[in-house]
């Protein structure tokens, strides 16, 4: 399944908000509905982890959150080697995601020291994001 496109593409998140599987969704393309990924989450674990699938169910990575921090950060891992490979951290301790949405940043690896690689900007409230590539 190829995964970059050389043309702007739409996905959808669909969740099911009335679930007790937790934080579980769906990505799909918009244009065909085709299934791209799922994530699934745990309503009954203490940590807030949650995987990413291939559309197959095959785990791709994991998701793990650092609860207690000034910042919140995400961890993505590569389940096949146990490696981050991306960091996940708000832009700003003082965010208010109701007025305006939200920016976080992303690097690649697992720290979040020097020049972010990713910027997404947006609200998923008004189902709008904006994804810039900040270095190579």
């Amino acid at each position: 399944m190829t995964y970059c496109y050389n043309e702007p593409t739409e996905f959808l998140v669909k969740e099911n908000i009335f679930s007790l599987s937790g934080d579980s969704f769906k990505i799909k393309r918009e244009s065909d509905g085709q299934v791209f990924f799922k994530v699934k989450g745990n309503a009954f674990s203490i940590k807030d982890s949650k995987k990413l699938l291939s559309n197959d169910g095959t785990e791709l990575y994991k998701m793990s959150e650092k609860l207690v921090s000034f910042r919140d950060r995400m961890y993505i891992e590569d389940r096949s080697t146990g490696e981050r490979v991306l960091t996940v951290r708000k832009k700003s301790i003082l965010h208010l995601p109701v007025v305006g949405g939200r920016t976080v940043h992303v690097w690649k690896g697992g720290d979040d020291e020097g020049e972010p690689w990713l910027e997404i900007k947006g609200s998923i409230m008004r189902k709008k994001l904006q994804l810039t590539v900040l270095a190579s």
